[in-house]
């Protein structure tokens, strides 16, 4: 037997359950290789918020973690943050046996599929539809958009507005979220922005607004209480007004994905602005 049957054996007698701390090491090692935790320099990250709310599942073979998936709830919606597959044990239906096991109990959900055809494929399978495109973007971050008012606000006074927008309430994980170093909540009065600091950088979202007009004004808002020589990181659906106001102001698409939802409904792309890692 050939190193590629060995691995496609092993591949197909990987266990799948929910991940126990002794594997989070191995869960960050595939993460690190994949490029996931640029964003997050210190734990806990939203890796370790998964794992603390049950919903990472892994792959493990010999007991080595060799893939995993994360989600995170909001309400009755199911948002599949990751899965990821080293690259030796892809093609192996791991990430299907994973899938079934995540979503098991989900009675809708949503993703945001890289552009591998496989992930778009594996989705579709499950019921997902596509609905729409996901712009990563960086820059200054300074489009010209109206300005408002804004204040700090606790996540209290903007979970009811956040669960219109996203699809459900999740109020732990804002709650979380919100108190980690740098994180800042702002409000309006028909709108609501998450920043964060990390380095010289402004991490951007989750967001909503009432309107499409109000999700964007708190944006831009929010970006502007933050020092102007910061760099903006926001993922931006392409439906989204901001999306082309980013652009015009010089900021640039770094990377994309596709929005796939079993019931594309739920969430209001184009007066939400979802966090990059937790939706």
């Amino acid at each position: 037997m050939g190193h590629t049957d060995r691995v496609r054996a092993k591949s197909t007698d990987a266990v799948i359950r929910p991940a126990r701390s002794e594997d989070l090491v191995g869960v960050h090692q595939i993460a690190t290789g994949f490029g996931l935790l640029d964003a997050w320099p210190e734990r806990p990250d939203f890796l370790d918020r998964e794992h603390a709310t049950g919903r990472l599942i892994v792959a493990t073979v010999d007991t080595r973690v060799v893939a995993f998936t994360g989600a995170f709830r909001r309400g009755d919606l199911t948002h599949l943050g990751d899965l990821f597959v080293e690259p030796q044990h892809q093609s192996r239906g791991l990430g299907q046996r994973l899938l079934d096991r995540l979503l098991s109990d989900a009675s809708s959900s949503i993703t945001f599929a890289s552009t591998d055809p496989r992930a778009l494929a594996l989705y579709l399978r499950w019921g997902m539809r596509a609905c729409g495109v996901l712009l990563y973007l960086t820059g200054p971050g300074r489009p010209n958009y109206p300005h408002e008012t804004i204040r700090a606000a606790s996540v209290d006074r903007i979970a009811a507005l956040d669960g219109m927008a996203s699809g459900g309430d999740r109020t732990e994980d804002l709650a979380w979220y919100g108190q980690l170093p740098g994180v800042t909540i702002h409000t309006s009065d028909n709108g609501y922005a998450f920043t964060r600091i990390v380095g010289d950088t402004i991490i951007v979202g989750p967001a909503a607004g009432r309107t499409p007009t109000d999700c964007a004004t708190v944006v831009t808002s929010a970006i502007a209480t933050h020092d102007t020589s910061r760099t903006v990181r926001i993922a931006v659906p392409g439906i989204h007004p901001l999306a082309p106001n980013f652009i015009k102001s010089g900021m640039r698409i770094v990377d994309f994905d596709t929005i796939l939802a079993s019931e594309p409904d739920h969430i209001s792309l184009d007066r939400y602005i979802p966090h990059p890692d937790l939706g």
